[in-house]
Protein backbone atom coordinates (compact mmCIF):
# COMPACT_ATOMS: atom_id res chain seq x y z
CA UNK A 1 0.00 0.00 0.00
CA UNK A 2 1.51 2.91 -0.73
CA UNK A 3 1.24 6.84 1.47
CA UNK A 4 -1.28 8.43 -1.49
CA UNK A 5 -3.53 4.98 -0.83
CA UNK A 6 -3.47 6.16 2.87
CA UNK A 7 -5.08 9.39 2.48
CA UNK A 8 -8.52 7.94 1.73
CA UNK A 9 -9.02 6.72 5.06
CA UNK A 10 -8.84 10.40 6.20
CA UNK A 11 -12.15 11.08 8.14
CA UNK A 12 -14.33 13.89 6.54
CA UNK A 13 -13.54 16.14 9.75
CA UNK A 14 -10.03 16.34 8.26
CA UNK A 15 -8.79 14.47 11.49
CA UNK A 16 -5.65 12.58 10.01
CA UNK A 17 -4.17 10.92 13.15
CA UNK A 18 -5.12 7.59 11.88
CA UNK A 19 -3.77 8.00 8.13
CA UNK A 20 -0.47 10.24 9.31
CA UNK A 21 0.38 7.55 11.41
CA UNK A 22 -0.36 4.52 9.12
CA UNK A 23 1.77 7.12 6.36
CA UNK A 24 4.37 7.34 9.06
CA UNK A 25 4.59 3.38 9.57
CA UNK A 26 4.66 2.30 5.80
CA UNK A 27 7.24 5.62 5.18
CA UNK A 28 9.51 4.17 8.01
CA UNK A 29 9.57 0.37 7.60
CA UNK A 30 9.48 1.54 3.47
CA UNK A 31 12.89 3.27 4.90
CA UNK A 32 13.89 0.52 6.89
CA UNK A 33 13.53 -2.18 3.94
CA UNK A 34 15.98 0.46 2.29
CA UNK A 35 18.48 0.33 4.57
CA UNK A 36 18.44 -3.46 5.09
CA UNK A 37 19.05 -3.97 1.25
CA UNK A 38 21.74 -1.49 1.36
CA UNK A 39 23.01 -2.82 4.39
CA UNK A 40 22.74 -6.12 2.95
CA UNK A 41 24.02 -5.33 -0.77
CA UNK A 42 27.31 -3.75 1.91
CA UNK A 43 27.99 -6.68 3.70
CA UNK A 44 27.96 -8.79 0.75
CA UNK A 45 29.84 -6.76 -1.39
CA UNK A 46 32.46 -6.94 2.04
CA UNK A 47 32.26 -10.54 2.34
CA UNK A 48 33.20 -11.21 -1.28
CA UNK A 49 36.42 -9.03 -0.80
CA UNK A 50 36.74 -10.32 2.17
CA UNK A 51 36.74 -14.28 0.56
CA UNK A 52 38.93 -13.20 -2.23
CA UNK A 53 41.11 -11.77 -0.09
CA UNK A 54 41.87 -14.36 2.43
CA UNK A 55 41.89 -16.95 -0.88
CA UNK A 56 44.68 -14.87 -2.35
CA UNK A 57 46.38 -14.78 1.11
CA UNK A 58 45.88 -18.83 1.53
CA UNK A 59 47.00 -19.11 -2.21
CA UNK A 60 50.43 -17.18 -1.62
CA UNK A 61 50.80 -19.01 1.48
CA UNK A 62 50.61 -22.65 0.01
CA UNK A 63 52.88 -21.41 -2.80
CA UNK A 64 56.01 -20.42 -0.28
CA UNK A 65 55.29 -23.89 1.55
CA UNK A 66 55.28 -25.18 -1.96
CA UNK A 67 58.55 -23.25 -3.20
CA UNK A 68 59.89 -24.49 0.39
CA UNK A 69 59.28 -28.25 0.64
CA UNK A 70 59.38 -28.94 -3.21
CA UNK A 71 57.07 -30.44 -5.24
CA UNK A 72 58.17 -34.14 -3.41
CA UNK A 73 57.44 -32.99 -0.07
CA UNK A 74 60.85 -33.40 0.81
CA UNK A 75 63.32 -31.04 1.30
CA UNK A 76 62.71 -28.03 -0.98
CA UNK A 77 64.45 -25.95 -3.10
CA UNK A 78 65.78 -23.27 -0.28
CA UNK A 79 66.30 -25.73 2.15
CA UNK A 80 68.81 -27.88 -0.16
CA UNK A 81 70.43 -24.33 -1.03
CA UNK A 82 70.90 -23.67 2.78
CA UNK A 83 72.53 -27.08 2.67
CA UNK A 84 74.65 -27.39 0.02
CA UNK A 85 75.06 -23.80 -1.39
CA UNK A 86 74.77 -21.53 2.03
CA UNK A 87 78.46 -22.45 3.28
CA UNK A 88 80.09 -20.73 0.43
CA UNK A 89 77.64 -18.67 -1.78
CA UNK A 90 75.81 -17.47 1.51
CA UNK A 91 71.97 -17.55 2.44
CA UNK A 92 71.55 -14.34 -0.05
CA UNK A 93 73.92 -16.22 -2.46
CA UNK A 94 76.45 -12.91 -2.49
CA UNK A 95 79.62 -15.33 -1.25
CA UNK A 96 80.24 -12.57 1.74
CA UNK A 97 81.15 -15.85 4.50
CA UNK A 98 84.63 -16.77 5.63
CA UNK A 99 84.50 -20.10 3.24
CA UNK A 100 83.18 -17.76 -0.04
CA UNK A 101 85.73 -15.26 0.61
CA UNK A 102 88.55 -18.23 0.91
CA UNK A 103 87.62 -20.06 -1.85
CA UNK A 104 86.42 -17.17 -3.93
CA UNK A 105 83.09 -18.62 -4.82
CA UNK A 106 81.08 -16.82 -7.56
CA UNK A 107 78.19 -14.19 -6.40
CA UNK A 108 75.07 -15.81 -7.69
CA UNK A 109 73.00 -12.47 -7.42
CA UNK A 110 75.61 -11.38 -9.60
CA UNK A 111 74.45 -10.21 -13.59
CA UNK A 112 76.79 -12.96 -14.75
CA UNK A 113 75.22 -15.70 -13.26
CA UNK A 114 71.96 -14.19 -14.06
CA UNK A 115 72.73 -14.55 -17.87
CA UNK A 116 74.22 -18.25 -17.25
CA UNK A 117 72.09 -20.44 -19.02
CA UNK A 118 69.99 -23.03 -17.18
CA UNK A 119 72.02 -26.12 -18.31
CA UNK A 120 75.40 -23.84 -17.38
CA UNK A 121 74.07 -23.74 -13.86
CA UNK A 122 73.56 -27.52 -14.22
CA UNK A 123 76.33 -28.56 -14.93
CA UNK A 124 78.23 -26.48 -12.68
CA UNK A 125 76.30 -28.18 -9.64
CA UNK A 126 76.64 -31.40 -11.10
CA UNK A 127 80.52 -31.33 -11.98
CA UNK A 128 81.91 -28.70 -9.92
CA UNK A 129 83.81 -25.88 -10.55
CA UNK A 130 87.27 -24.75 -9.33
CA UNK A 131 87.16 -25.04 -5.80
CA UNK A 132 83.36 -25.93 -5.86
CA UNK A 133 82.81 -29.76 -5.44
CA UNK A 134 80.54 -31.96 -7.89
CA UNK A 135 77.14 -32.70 -5.98
CA UNK A 136 76.43 -36.01 -8.56
CA UNK A 137 76.61 -38.49 -5.95
CA UNK A 138 75.07 -35.86 -3.01
CA UNK A 139 71.94 -34.93 -5.12
CA UNK A 140 69.56 -36.49 -7.18
CA UNK A 141 68.79 -34.88 -10.64
CA UNK A 142 65.51 -32.99 -9.24
CA UNK A 143 67.12 -31.48 -6.54
CA UNK A 144 69.33 -30.30 -8.54
CA UNK A 145 67.43 -28.78 -10.61
CA UNK A 146 65.34 -27.57 -7.52
CA UNK A 147 68.57 -25.66 -6.75
CA UNK A 148 69.59 -24.19 -9.95
CA UNK A 149 65.81 -22.80 -9.92
CA UNK A 150 66.32 -21.31 -6.33
CA UNK A 151 69.55 -19.38 -7.69
CA UNK A 152 67.74 -17.78 -10.20
CA UNK A 153 65.30 -15.92 -6.93
CA UNK A 154 68.29 -14.74 -5.69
Amino acid sequence: MHCDELTQFRRPSGNLEIADILAQIFAAQHNTENEKAQIIKTSIKLFVIAAVSAVGIISLGSARTYASLGSTGSAGPRALYVQNCAKCHGADGRADTPKGREVDADDLTSSATKRASTAKLLRVITKGKGDMPSFAKKLTAEQIRQISRYIRTL
